[in-house]
């Protein structure tokens, strides 16, 4: 969880910097990873929260991904800001 954090600041740093690009990137390999956890929670089982919550971060970043292909950057802070408060929720202190 500590890369899904350091992409989600990245992506944070480069939506203020207005880099798309670099902002795509990393929404991509955060993409890749929860889509990555959910199915290793599908297959291991008995995770259906686990599952949901993976889910619920893909839908988030596929949020983020669509307001950034737009170049809407009311858009691109407010799906950042979701994403990066339920990831925050869930890092371990």
């Amino acid at each position: 969880m500590k890369d899904v954090e350091t992409q989600t600041q990245n992506v944070q740093n480069y939506i203020s910097a207005k880099d798309v690009n670099a902002a795509l990137a990393d929404v991509k390999k955060l993409q890749d990873e929860f889509k990555l956890v959910e199915g290793y929670f599908e297959k291991r089982g008995n995770a259906a929260d686990a599952v949901a919550l993976s889910k619920e971060y893909e839908e988030k970043v596929a949020a983020l991904q669509k307001a950034l292909e737009a170049s809407d950057f009311d858009g691109r802070r407010y799906s950042r800001r979701r994403l990066f408060q339920t990831v925050s929720r869930c890092l371990p202190r």
